[in-house]
């Protein structure tokens, strides 16, 4: 009777590590998709990230283009004023008028 019994023991604790070695590998599979699902969605929001950051740099750069073109133009209109005052106190001092103004 004992070796029946020993045996009925044998056959569930076979059962039970086969049980036990399915759950185990379901689990390390879940595991690893639910790792490599977080994993693609971390990459996939960097790549957003940095793809936001680079049209954020083109956008800074059309503006930074835009502010030296203003820049420019608005030394050009100084450098003509200073040129018109300049040419016409010329114009003036020569006409012995300087004084009159």
């Amino acid at each position: 009777a004992r070796s029946l019994e020993s045996r009925a023991d044998l056959l569930r604790a076979g059962r039970l590590a086969k049980v036990g070695r399915v759950n185990a590998t379901h689990l390390s599979e879940t595991w690893e998709d639910r790792v490599h699902r977080v994993a693609d969605g971390i990459v996939t929001r960097n790549l957003d990230t940095i793809e936001a950051a680079r049209g954020m740099i083109a956008q800074n750069g059309e503006h930074v283009a835009q502010l030296a073109a203003n820049v420019a133009q608005q030394a050009t209109e100084i450098d003509d004023t200073f040129e018109l005052g300049n040419t016409s106190f010329i114009a003036l001092q020569s006409s012995n008028r300087v004084g009159e103004v």
